[in-house]
C-alpha cells in the first residue's frame, strides 16, 4: 500500500501569533477611526438658520450672495460664477470689523464661509456695498459646550 490509513493524520496546521494579530487589529481599528474622522470632517454642514435679509445698494448686485445660512457655528454665503467675492465685515454699534473667512466648493456655488455668526454683515468691494441681516440670530443656538457644528468632532486647543 502507498497510503497510510492512519486516522490521526494532521490535515491542517496553523500557528497563531497573538502579539502580531493584536498589532494588525490595532492598525485596522486606527485606520477605521481615521476614515470616520475624515468622513465627519468632509460632511456638508447642516443649516440651522435660513432667516437672512439682504439690502443691496444700487450697482452692487454682483457682490450679493445667492443664498445665506448658518449652522450654529459659521455663516455661509453662496455665490454663483457670475458674482465677485467681496470683503466681509461685521457691523456692530456703528463700527465695522473685518471677519475671518475661507472658501469651499458646494455644487455649482463657491461658498464664502464666515468664521462667526453675527447680527449684521457688510460686504464691500470698492464702492459696492451689501448689508446682510441675520434675523434668526440667537434663536436656535448650539449648546455652549460645543465649538464645532459636527457633534462627533471636538475642538482641542493645545497650549504650549
Amino acid at each position: 500500500k502507498l497510503v497510510n490509513q492512519n486516522n490521526n493524520a494532521t490535515y491542517k496546521l496553523s500557528f497563531s501569533y497573538p502579539k502580531k494579530d493584536l498589532e494588525a487589529t490595532k492598525k485596522f481599528l486606527e485606520a477605521q477611526e481615521q476614515e470616520k474622522i475624515r468622513t465627519d470632517l468632509n460632511k456638508n454642514t447642516i443649516p440651522r438658520n435660513w432667516d437672512f435679509y439682504m439690502k443691496v445698494n444700487k450697482g452692487s448686485e454682483d457682490i450679493s450672495p445667492n443664498f445665506a445660512y448658518d449652522d450654529g457655528v459659521f455663516t455661509y454665503l453662496g455665490f454663483d460664477n457670475t458674482k465677485t467675492f467681496p470683503a466681509v465685515f461685521m457691523y456692530d454699534n456703528g463700527k465695522e470689523s473685518i471677519l475671518n473667512t475661507h472658501i469651499k466648493k458646494d455644487g455649482n456655488y463657491e461658498v464664502l464661509v464666515i468664521q462667526k455668526i453675527t447680527k449684521q454683515i457688510l460686504l464691500r468691494s470698492g464702492d459696492k456695498v451689501v448689508g446682510i441681516f441675520n434675523r434668526g440670530y440667537a434663536k436656535n443656538p448650539l449648546d455652549k459646550t460645543r465649538e464645532t457644528s459636527n457633534e462627533n468632532i471636538q475642538r482641542e486647543i493645545n497650549k504650549k
